[in-house]
Protein backbone atom coordinates (compact mmCIF):
# COMPACT_ATOMS: atom_id res chain seq x y z
CA UNK A 1 0.00 0.00 0.00
CA UNK A 2 2.92 2.54 1.06
CA UNK A 3 4.59 1.96 -2.48
CA UNK A 4 1.48 2.78 -4.10
CA UNK A 5 1.21 5.85 -2.39
CA UNK A 6 4.59 6.59 -3.04
CA UNK A 7 4.11 5.98 -7.00
CA UNK A 8 1.37 8.53 -6.94
CA UNK A 9 3.25 11.06 -5.12
CA UNK A 10 6.31 10.58 -7.75
CA UNK A 11 3.94 10.79 -10.83
CA UNK A 12 2.34 14.10 -9.54
CA UNK A 13 5.24 15.61 -8.53
CA UNK A 14 6.61 14.78 -12.13
CA UNK A 15 3.74 16.25 -13.70
CA UNK A 16 3.79 19.33 -11.41
CA UNK A 17 7.33 20.06 -12.55
CA UNK A 18 6.98 19.20 -16.57
CA UNK A 19 3.59 21.80 -16.32
CA UNK A 20 5.51 24.67 -14.21
CA UNK A 21 8.61 24.10 -16.37
CA UNK A 22 6.54 25.09 -19.61
CA UNK A 23 5.01 27.81 -17.95
CA UNK A 24 8.12 29.36 -17.21
CA UNK A 25 9.33 28.54 -21.03
CA UNK A 26 10.10 32.54 -21.99
CA UNK A 27 9.89 32.31 -25.85
CA UNK A 28 12.81 33.63 -27.92
CA UNK A 29 10.68 34.76 -31.38
CA UNK A 30 12.17 35.23 -34.66
CA UNK A 31 9.53 36.96 -37.09
CA UNK A 32 8.85 35.35 -40.12
CA UNK A 33 7.65 38.09 -42.81
CA UNK A 34 4.60 37.79 -44.83
CA UNK A 35 5.39 36.58 -48.45
CA UNK A 36 2.69 36.79 -51.20
CA UNK A 37 1.39 34.11 -52.97
CA UNK A 38 2.76 33.98 -56.88
CA UNK A 39 1.09 32.01 -59.89
CA UNK A 40 3.34 29.29 -59.31
CA UNK A 41 4.58 29.55 -55.40
CA UNK A 42 3.11 29.44 -52.30
CA UNK A 43 3.72 32.44 -49.72
CA UNK A 44 3.35 32.51 -46.41
CA UNK A 45 1.54 35.01 -43.93
CA UNK A 46 3.38 36.64 -40.98
CA UNK A 47 4.04 34.73 -38.55
CA UNK A 48 6.78 34.04 -35.48
CA UNK A 49 8.67 31.13 -34.35
CA UNK A 50 10.44 29.79 -31.48
CA UNK A 51 14.20 29.26 -31.52
CA UNK A 52 13.83 27.65 -28.26
CA UNK A 53 10.92 25.08 -28.32
CA UNK A 54 10.34 25.72 -32.64
CA UNK A 55 6.66 26.47 -31.99
CA UNK A 56 5.04 28.80 -33.94
CA UNK A 57 2.70 31.94 -33.24
CA UNK A 58 0.48 34.49 -35.42
CA UNK A 59 0.94 37.36 -32.71
CA UNK A 60 4.23 38.54 -31.61
CA UNK A 61 3.14 37.72 -27.64
CA UNK A 62 3.10 33.94 -28.33
CA UNK A 63 -0.57 33.74 -27.17
CA UNK A 64 -1.38 32.13 -30.44
CA UNK A 65 -0.10 29.03 -31.21
CA UNK A 66 -0.42 28.02 -35.00
CA UNK A 67 0.54 25.09 -36.96
CA UNK A 68 2.59 25.07 -40.11
CA UNK A 69 0.04 24.18 -42.47
CA UNK A 70 -1.97 27.76 -41.02
CA UNK A 71 1.23 29.96 -42.80
CA UNK A 72 0.50 29.14 -45.49
CA UNK A 73 -0.96 30.79 -48.59
CA UNK A 74 -1.26 29.05 -51.68
CA UNK A 75 -0.28 29.83 -54.74
CA UNK A 76 -3.14 31.14 -57.02
CA UNK A 77 -2.53 29.90 -60.70
CA UNK A 78 -2.67 32.29 -63.52
CA UNK A 79 -4.92 34.73 -64.22
CA UNK A 80 -6.28 35.48 -67.99
CA UNK A 81 -9.22 38.12 -68.51
CA UNK A 82 -10.80 35.46 -71.14
CA UNK A 83 -10.29 32.74 -73.56
CA UNK A 84 -8.28 34.46 -75.43
CA UNK A 85 -5.30 36.41 -73.27
CA UNK A 86 -2.18 34.89 -74.13
CA UNK A 87 -0.27 36.50 -70.99
CA UNK A 88 -1.19 36.07 -67.39
CA UNK A 89 -2.13 39.43 -65.90
CA UNK A 90 0.25 38.62 -62.84
CA UNK A 91 3.04 37.48 -64.37
CA UNK A 92 4.69 37.04 -68.00
CA UNK A 93 3.63 33.60 -68.71
CA UNK A 94 2.57 33.30 -71.96
CA UNK A 95 0.17 30.10 -72.79
CA UNK A 96 -0.48 28.66 -76.40
CA UNK A 97 -4.15 29.42 -77.35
Amino acid sequence: MNKKIIVIALILLSLFALSSCKKSHKHSLEKIDKVEALCEEDGNILYYVCSSCNKLFSDENAKNEIAISETVINKTGHIFDNDCDETCNKCTYERDI
